[in-house]
C-alpha cells in the first residue's frame, strides 16, 4: 500500500511541478472555469490536502481518506448537532462506536483499501450523469460536507 502511496504521489508531484514557473494568467486559463478544469484543481488541492496528512501520520492515503471522511467529518457534524440540542449523546455514541471498531477491526489498513474501493465505485457512478470522478468528488466529498458543516455552524450561533 506504501508503494502505491508514493507512485500516487509522484505521479501529482509531477503535476505541481509542470505548473511551476507559469504566470498567474496562465494558471487562471488552465484553471478557468471552462472544461471542469476549476474542479479538477480543487480536487488537487483536496488529494494533495490528504496525501500531506497521509504522510504526516505514516499512514496511507487510502487510511487517512476514511478516517476523515468516515470517523472526523462524522464526530464534528455530531459533535455540532448535539451543541444545538444541548445534549453530548451523539458524540458520545460516535466515540464508542469508533473505539469498538478500531478494538474489532483486525486490519485497518485492508478495510480502509476496500471501503476506499467501495467509494470510488459510488463516485464513479454518477459517470452516467456526466460527472467526472473528480466532480463526483468535489461535490459529494468537499462541497456538500461543507454546506452541512455551515449550516451547523449557523445553527450553534
Amino acid at each position: 500500500m506504501e508503494h502505491r502511496n508514493s507512485e500516487s504521489k509522484n505521479a501529482f508531484d509531477a503535476q505541481i511541478r509542470q505548473r511551476k514557473g507559469k504566470t498567474s494568467a496562465d494558471i487562471h486559463l488552465e484553471f478557468g472555469f471552462g472544461k471542469g478544469r476549476f474542479i479538477r484543481f480543487l480536487f488537487l488541492i483536496v488529494a494533495k490536502a490528504l496525501y500531506f496528512m497521509a504522510e504526516k501520520l505514516q499512514l496511507s492515503y487510502n487510511q487517512i481518506n476514511i478516517l476523515v471522511y468516515f470517523f472526523v467529518l462524522p464526530l464534528v457534524y455530531l459533535s455540532l448537532l448535539d451543541h444545538i440540542l444541548g445534549f453530548h449523546y451523539l458524540k458520545v455514541a460516535a466515540l464508542l462506536v469508533s473505539v469498538v471498531f478500531f478494538l474489532v477491526c483486525r486490519d485497518f489498513s485492508i478495510f480502509s483499501d476496500a471501503l476506499f474501493s467501495k467509494s470510488v465505485r459510488f463516485l464513479r457512478y454518477f459517470d452516467r450523469f456526466g460527472m467526472t470522478y473528480e466532480s463526483a468528488s468535489i461535490w459529494i466529498c468537499v462541497v456538500l460536507p461543507g454546506i452541512l458543516l455551515v449550516a451547523l455552524i449557523g445553527c450553534v450561533g
